[in-house]
């Protein structure tokens, strides 16, 4: 799996950022900032065809966070455009 720049055309309102462009002990996160109130960051991210295979007959992906103690922001991780999600 890799990272990368997330896809034009961008959401209006949305902005490019690199995290971690200034720190050599981590690679560097293209996201958009996209301008809501919400303050919500986008990745993109390519699942090779060994990973894509992966993913078809496990029907799993996994997401790891690293709080350094800190309580868990919420996350959404999804598969294209979300445009509303119900609280």
């Amino acid at each position: 799996m890799k990272i990368i720049q997330p896809p034009k055309p961008w959401p209006k309102g949305a902005n490019l950022i690199i995290y971690g462009s200034q720190q050599p002990e981590y690679l560097p996160l293209p996201a958009l900032r996209m301008g809501d109130e919400s303050g919500t960051v986008r990745s993109c991210w390519a699942f090779g065809l060994r990973d894509r295979l992966r993913v078809l007959f496990t029907g799993r992906v996994y997401l790891d966070l690293m709080t350094f103690g800190s309580p868990i922001q919420p996350q959404l991780l999804h598969h294209g455009e979300v445009e509303v999600l119900d609280k």
